[in-house]
């Protein structure tokens, strides 16, 4: 029940409460200066009653829900339509004000009633208007009626009805506001709703778009793994076999033996190192030996611009996070030296806090603009980057703008799979930079 269900039911308990206190009052003029008949104090007796259970519900009204358990309106109904039934019994001249009274508990009764209980709640008011005319045309088990003169009476109906028929008003009035107040509440989650199956759909759509653009980089990854591998390892490895199948040719003792098996050595140190690098454009030993910042100082050192590594992380994180942030910064890297200018600096900034490992790529190059885009070679760069990141459950930005450089922030959530740090670790380079030739691209992230 929120704070406009309860501020209804307050109002309505406040004026039927004041209209008890009124008929009180009215009772205790006509017992004291009009007649002493004892059917005053029943009906006194009988208004005060229901008082005292306006009261009880005023104070319990925070266990009715909207829309839920709405026993205690029930019980207010009930007790009111007694009470309407035994003042009509008693005095039949007021039927019309006690019919009146009948219909409060069915206005507010309709924040909190369910349709099937609503319904039978609406039957029943039928019902007991019915049985209230039925009682005041046909029964009459008290004269008070005769007993109080006729001026009282008709300043009773004169001073009640009004009083009875405003509580009634101020109640729809209410019920109005509640409604059109509920009405707004609905229509903002259904725009709410929409907006949040859009977002899905939206992000559906970009996640199968990912899917393909990881399964054809991993295509293409293959082939150049297959290319280098053809290109590289696999030339000095035809080259030992040729050498060995021609020492095999040569006989014992003969000089040029030696001369093979020096050229074999070579060939196979020359495998060895072309199948390291291979292996190491898959995943870098320093990234798993030494760890983020000491890969990242790896790949400054090779750039062609300058590079700056701030590290403000402690220890090791999960290898995929690790993989992710190594690689997006050597791509920023990459399309710095490409597109920035040919005084561009760049600053790579490491740290972690709450749970959320950051990685700040800056440069002071020439800047783009965001909404116009980057050339194709860069843009493809961004994507890859954007693709690794939303993998690992993180999130990329991109700050930039022409003539003020570029900004890329990448966050990526630590999850409880978080890695320890490695006892006995070579402690990670800080502040390490690394100067190369100009050139630079301002991929940033912010």
């Amino acid at each position: 029940m929120n704070g406009s269900d309860r501020r209804l039911l307050t109002r309505f308990l406040g004026y039927d409460i004041g209209a008890h206190v009124a008929g009180l009052v009215m009772l205790t003029a006509v017992h004291l200066g009009v007649t002493s008949r004892p059917e005053i104090l029943w009906l006194a007796t009988v208004v005060a009653a229901h008082l005292i259970m306006d009261v009880v519900v005023l104070l319990r009204r925070r266990g009715v829900r909207a829309g839920g358990d709405g026993r205690l309106i029930v019980v207010l109904a009930v007790s009111t339509w007694a009470v309407n039934a035994i003042i009509t019994l008693i005095v039949p001249a007021v039927v019309i004000i006690m019919i009146i009274s009948a219909l409060t508990p069915a206005i507010v009764a309709v924040p909190y009633l369910r349709r099937r209980p609503f319904r039978r709640l609406m039957a029943a008011l039928v019902g007991i208007v019915t049985l209230l005319t039925a009682v005041s045309c046909l029964t009459g088990v008290s004269s008070i009626a005769q007993a109080v003169p006729g001026w009282v009476m008709d300043g009773i109906l004169i001073g009640f009805v009004p009083i009875v028929t405003g509580t009634v008003v101020l109640l729809l009035w209410h019920s109005n506001a509640w409604l059109l107040t509920a009405l707004a509440e609905a229509e903002d989650a259904n725009t709410a709703l929409r907006e949040a199956q859009r977002r899905v759909h939206e992000h559906a759509r970009q996640l199968r778009d990912s899917r393909a653009r990881v399964v054809a980089a991993g295509d293409t990854e293959r082939r150049r793994m297959e290319r280098d591998l053809h290109d590289g390892a696999q030339q000095p490895l035809i080259a030992a076999a040729i050498a060995v199948r021609r020492l095999r040719a040569l006989r014992e003792g003969d000089p040029r033996r030696d001369d093979l098996l020096d050229q074999v050595s070579a060939h196979l140190e020359r495998a060895t190192v072309e199948l390291r690098q291979v292996a190491a454009g898959i995943y870098p030993a320093v990234l798993s030996d030494h760890g983020l910042a000491a890969a990242l100082v790896a790949v400054c050192a090779a750039s062609p611009v300058p590079v700056h590594v701030v590290d403000a992380t402690t220890g090791r994180y999960p290898s995929a996070l690790e993989a992710a942030v190594y690689f997006c910064c050597r791509e920023a890297v990459q399309n710095a030296a490409k597109h920035a200018g040919p005084t561009a600096r760049v600053t790579i900034a490491l740290s972690a806090v709450e749970g959320v490992l950051a990685c700040t790529i800056t440069d002071d190059g020439v800047g783009f603009d965001v909404g116009a885009g980057l050339p194709a070679t860069a843009g493809r760069g961004l994507t890859n980057m954007a693709d690794r990141v939303e993998a690992t459950g993180g999130e990329l930005l991109v700050d930039s703008a022409p003539g003020r450089g570029t900004r890329l922030c990448i966050r990526l959530p630590v999850t409880a799979a978080r890695a320890q740090a490695t006892a006995g670790e070579p402690p990670a380079v800080r502040g390490q930079e690394a100067l190369g030739a100009t050139g630079a691209l301002s991929t940033v992230m912010s």
